[in-house]
């Protein structure tokens, strides 16, 4: 489950880890213009920082698949950067 509707965000720019095939997103819900960010490591999986608690918390299912989707989409339209090293937290 998601906390936040993926229909209610806009992204901002993505960033491509190429040494881990990891990614990191960020966007801005459309609402409240509150930003959210998202990566989603080598095996495809799917995180939503909460920088409250200071931790990634795993998105599943349909909504992991919408972030994703996303993603891909906003290739097209934001600034893409290219890292050449390995994602760490």
């Amino acid at each position: 489950m998601c906390p936040i509707k993926i229909e209610d965000i806009r992204m901002d720019h993505i960033v491509d880890y190429t040494k881990n095939y990891s990614t990191f997103a960020t966007a801005r819900e459309n609402n409240s213009n509150r930003l959210r960010i998202f990566l989603v490591d080598d095996a495809g999986n799917v995180y939503l920082r909460n920088g409250r608690i200071g931790n990634w918390m795993a998105i599943f299912g349909a909504a992991a698949e919408k972030i994703r989707s996303c993603i891909e989409q906003a290739r097209g339209y934001v600034p893409v950067y290219k890292v050449n090293t390995v994602y760490g937290n």
